[in-house]
């Protein structure tokens, strides 16, 4: 147990009357890390953190509940961290921050919007944290102003299309009407009624199945660059490698056969 959580769990001992025996009372009282940034709505917990202490004034009841919420967090190299129920720690981010992480969130590459579900997930795996961030990403996505005129889909994490790309007619074909074009060898009718297990048609848009059972859009044609230009260019700085851009898009929800070909290409 780290040292931080040895005080919270040293206090929220303490405070329910129990003995001395097992427990540490050898606690300095002094700054254990040097504390760079810490979101102010977090602030309350700072002195439990770093000195072990808090403030006699208040309440019993509300220091037991700031202690019990305390050791869930951890100070690392001055930076404050959350350990979620999945056991990843996320950076506490202050709350000039929050719009800026909902807008990269919710706006994937190629412009498409994701809904409530996808937007939360995407923060998470950017391994970020605030008190309010669930009922914030509800509202946000609720009050933006591109999902009021065309609502994203609950079923993936972008908006329809309005037809499928070329390579994929005669999947689509088969998933509406359950039939192949009789000129194709029965070889490839067989080919195509296996591939098109992996898809699925969802508001007139082709989704893939992946393995974890995500569904991706199948992109058109029309719309690999761009898409390979902004996920090879990110906000957070830097262009990633052909592997790393492939990869971003199709977490972004994105997918057409020949993804990783075309990242190899555009990269070179």
């Amino acid at each position: 147990m780290g040292t931080t959580h040895q005080r919270a769990d040293h206090l929220y001992r303490v405070m329910h009357g129990e003995g001395p025996d097992g427990v540490n009372n050898d606690l300095p009282d002094a700054y254990l890390f040097n504390i760079e940034m810490v979101p102010r709505w977090s602030e309350p917990m700072t002195p439990i953190l770093s000195l072990g202490k808090w403030d006699k004034a208040t309440p019993h009841n509300q220091n037991k509940r700031l202690i019990e919420t305390s050791s869930s967090y951890q100070l690392i190299a001055g930076q404050l961290y959350r350990l979620g129920n999945d056991g990843v720690l996320r950076l506490a981010i202050d709350q000039l921050e929050i719009s800026q992480y909902l807008t990269e969130a919710h706006i994937l590459v190629g412009g498409f919007h994701s809904s409530k579900d996808q937007t939360l997930k995407r923060l998470q795996r950017q391994g970020v944290y605030w008190p309010t961030m669930k009922s914030d990403v509800h509202t946000f996505v609720k009050e933006c102003s591109v999902c009021q005129i065309d609502p994203p889909t609950p079923h993936a994490t972008l908006f329809k299309v309005t037809v499928a790309p070329k390579w994929s007619s005669y999947i689509v074909e088969y998933l509406t009407h359950n039939i192949l074009p009789l000129h194709l060898g029965k070889a490839r009718r067989k080919s195509i009624e296996l591939e098109a297990k992996d898809y699925v048609l969802i508001q007139d848009q082709l989704y893939k199945s992946g393995k974890d059972q995500q569904l991706c859009l199948c992109a058109m044609e029309q719309e690999y660059v761009p898409i390979l230009h902004q996920a090879h260019s990110r906000l957070a700085g830097g262009q990633f490698s052909a592997d790393t851009t492939a990869k971003a898009i199709m977490m972004s929800g994105i997918w057409w056969p020949t993804l990783f070909n075309d990242a190899k290409e555009y990269v070179k």
